[in-house]
C-alpha cells in the first residue's frame, strides 16, 4: 500500500497556493491534508478564497484552531 504517490518540493510553504502548483495538484487529483503550517504560512483568506485544490476536511473551520480572538476552538466547543 502506497501512502505517497507523488511528492513536491517547494522553496516556501506559501508557494503551495501558486496557480501552477494548484494546477498540478488538480491534475493529480490530489487531496490536500491541511495542517497548522498551511494556516500560518498561506493564511485563512487565501485558503478560503483562493485555494481551489480539494482539502480533506472543512477549509472554513481551520480558523477555529486559533486560541485567540472571536473564532477559536473554545467557541466552537461551546
Amino acid at each position: 500500500m502506497r501512502i505517497v504517490d507523488v511528492s513536491m518540493a517547494l522553496d516556501k510553504y506559501a508557494n503551495v497556493a501558486r496557480e501552477d502548483v494548484i494546477n498540478k495538484l488538480r491534475a493529480l487529483d490530489a487531496v490536500f491534508i491541511p495542517n497548522r503550517s498551511l494556516a500560518v504560512y498561506v493564511g485563512y483568506e487565501t485558503i478560503e478564497g483562493r485555494f481551489p485544490a480539494p482539502i480533506f476536511g472543512n477549509r472554513y473551520l481551520l480558523r477555529y484552531e486559533e486560541r485567540v480572538g472571536d473564532e477559536t476552538y473554545y467557541r466552537f466547543l461551546t
